[in-house]
């Protein structure tokens, strides 16, 4: 992921852009106060940052739209976020395009159409980082979260402020009511790949696997709770309902469980006769509340039925898919086969298949695909909605057990007072029995098949067990950290500042990065000299990306920087009033610093070139270089006041609104 373009509109409409060349070395140099240090803020605002950090003044008065292009591989996406209205702190409204070759549209055209959340989400799905969540120990009061694009703006933005803090090495590290410094250290692990991917989806299978094999062991005691009541319940019940008429039984021979409850459930479509007012009103109330109870629970069971049966669908709908992509292959109908072979015997190869369309229409197709992936994970959802089903469908079971039970009650009552007279009365105490009886019966079958599904489980637990293996996260660790620290010496000695000779080593826990000098361990914190603070600022923040870059993780391709000539000046005054010159630069300097300028500089070239080809680099400055390579990095001529990065022409919003 590297920068494009970055642009901006007026409230009238017009448009200023910068475009960036996205391999290589970039530099912006000019005067004081002309914007350059701000576009960092407007990158980082259209990342799917919702805070506006936009300084006051020129660019938060007549800029009405900011945007950005990012580039991918193949891919670009756009986002452009408007300014915000009436002094608001917060703007979560952006406007998203993808494609293969997006143009910036026009000021009319600006339009919303999602929010930040889908930007950090299509960003990190582009970027390629995982499924993940933070590690966070048990007991621990803050809580997992996801690593998304967001979490890599610390290392990808060096401001002027900061590229010489010997307290603080990366970006936001300083916000400790924010919690910054933890964040950093629970997700830098994840981009690093420290943290395993697939441990990550290997524990989360386990964690549900766990939990399925609870739910099926209470399942399997409730069944041997009921099972030994449940076969002499039964009979009785059955025997009762054959004594009041309620069924057709004359066997000699018990039944089994299966044919008592056939027998059962047929006695359920009993009917009373009339009974006497005094207790028929309320044994109507309870039925047709029970009855009510039934439907409601049936109209549940269809609906969770659909949802199983859509489900199974989609599931025949991605084989046969996977099915007839297989038989359009086996016919040879696209010209390629799978290792890029032309295969089409009736055409020449390759024909007209270089021109843009045909490319165009491949690559498009691809990107069909990604997106089909993507549509899979909406299965969860599915699976969400038939456990809520299920849990309704019990929570209806339980109340039509109460009400069952009640209405049992008021028949044992009424049994009291007229001593049975009524059959009906018995009929209808048996009916709640053998209601309750049906509710809560466990065939053998049943029982059977839950004792298979638990040993399934454990076996699959078992399994997992083994794959996610000995946990050497730590030893993981110390390898990335190490490997990570000896580019940090590396480019220490090519900056040859005064420590350059030791070996040096970046400490995640602490973040920061320290030495060894004459047996003693110093920190960052604890050396002097805004020369050697530089040097360590960047060639951590180089070791990372270079990191980043051999071990295929996840950061972004870029690095901004701001100001790092500075601390080659005399004084702060010095450097900030240089215009932006070849002549203002050199005449501030002596040789010995001058050469220690084009030194940084040259190093930061060779790096984009040689330690990572095509990494992006983009520095603003106030200082100018001679050399042919520091020319040919210029962005545009130099910044002045005007030009800038706002024409001075642009109207302020109160005036054109």
């Amino acid at each position: 992921m590297k920068i494009k373009t970055i642009f901006i509109f007026s409230h009238d409409g017009r448009k200023r852009e910068l475009n960036f060349n996205t391999d290589g070395l970039n530099i912006i140099t000019g005067k004081s106060s002309t914007g350059k240090s701000e576009l960092t803020s407007i990158v980082e605002y259209c990342m799917g940052k919702t805070h506006y950090a936009i300084a006051a003044g020129v660019l938060s008065e007549k800029v009405a739209w900011f945007g950005v292009i990012y580039q991918f591989n193949e891919r670009q996406v756009l986002v452009a976020k408007p300014s915000p209205k009436h002094g608001a702190k917060y703007v979560s409204n952006v406007m998203l395009l993808e494609g293969m070759d997006i143009a910036i549209p026009a000021f009319e055209d600006l339009s919303i159409n999602t929010e930040d959340d889908t930007v950090v989400k299509v960003l990190s799905t582009h970027l390629g980082i995982p499924e993940n969540r933070t590690s966070v120990p048990m007991y621990n009061s803050r809580t997992s979260f996801k690593a998304t694009i967001q979490h890599s703006v610390y290392y990808l933005f060096q401001k002027q402020n900061i590229i010489t803090n010997k307290n603080t090495l990366f970006y936001q590290q300083d916000e400790i009511d924010k919690q910054i410094p933890q964040t950093i250290k629970d997700t830098l692990p994840i981009l690093l790949g420290i943290s395993s991917d697939e441990k990550y989806n290997l524990e989360a299978l386990l964690r549900s696997e766990k939990r399925a094999l609870k739910i099926c062991e209470k399942q399997i005691q409730e069944a041997k709770l009921y099972r030994n009541a449940i076969t002499e319940n039964g009979l009785n019940l059955l025997l009762e309902a054959k004594a009041l008429g309620m069924i057709d039984f004359d066997s000699t021979e018990i039944p089994s469980d299966s044919e008592i409850a056939s027998y059962l459930n047929s006695a359920l479509s009993w009917q009373p006769e009339e009974i006497p007012d005094t207790v028929d009103n309320k044994i109507s109330e309870l039925q047709e509340s029970i009855q009510d109870l039934r439907e409601e629970r049936q109209d549940l069971r269809t609906k969770m039925e659909e949802a199983k049966s859509f489900s199974n669908g989609s599931d025949g709908f991605t084989n046969e898919m996977f099915e007839q992509k297989s038989r359009l292959e086996s016919i040879k109908l696209l010209p390629y086969d799978a290792q890029g072979k032309w295969q089409w015997p009736f055409s020449e190869e390759n024909l007209l298949m270089d021109s843009p369309i045909a490319e165009a229409l491949l690559k498009e197709l691809n990107e069909l695909d990604k997106t089909l992936e993507m549509v899979t994970g909406d299965k969860p959802k599915l699976v969400e909605f038939i456990k809520t089903k299920e849990s309704e469908i019990q929570a209806i079971n339980d109340s039509i057990r109460m009400k069952e039970s009640e209405l049992s009650s008021i028949i044992s009552v009424n049994e009291s007072i007229d001593h049975l007279k009524s059959r009906n009365y018995a009929a209808s105490k048996v009916l709640g029995k053998i209601s309750i009886y049906l509710e809560n019966q466990i065939s053998d079958d049943d029982r059977i098949k839950l004792e298979q599904k638990y040993s399934q489980i454990q076996s699959r637990i078992s399994v997992l067990n083994e794959q996610i293996g000995v946990d050497n996260s730590e030893e993981k660790e110390n390898a990335v950290l190490n490997a990570i620290s000896l580019d940090i010496t590396k480019f220490m000695k090519a900056f040859d500042t005064e420590f350059s000779d030791c070996p040096f080593y970046f400490n995640l826990k602490y973040l920061e990065v320290s030495f060894l000098r004459n047996g003693e361990v110093i920190t960052l914190k604890r050396t002097g000299g805004g020369e050697n603070h530089l040097a360590m600022h960047l060639a951590t923040l180089l070791a990372l990306h270079s990191f980043a870059y051999k071990n295929n993780r996840p950061i972004p391709r870029f690095l901004f920087i701001d100001q790092p000539s500075q601390v080659y000046f005399p004084k702060t005054i010095n450097y900030a009033e240089i215009d932006g010159s070849k002549e203002d630069t050199e005449k501030s300097l002596d040789d010995h610093d001058m050469n220690k300028v084009r030194k940084m500089f040259k190093i930061l070239f060779d790096y984009t070139n040689n330690d990572i080809p095509g990494f992006q680099l983009i520095i603003t400055e106030h200082a100018n270089l001679r050399e042919p390579w520091f020319q040919n990095a210029l962005v545009e001529p130099t910044w002045a006041k005007p030009p800038a990065l706002v024409p001075e022409d642009w109207p302020n919003a109160e005036e054109f609104g």
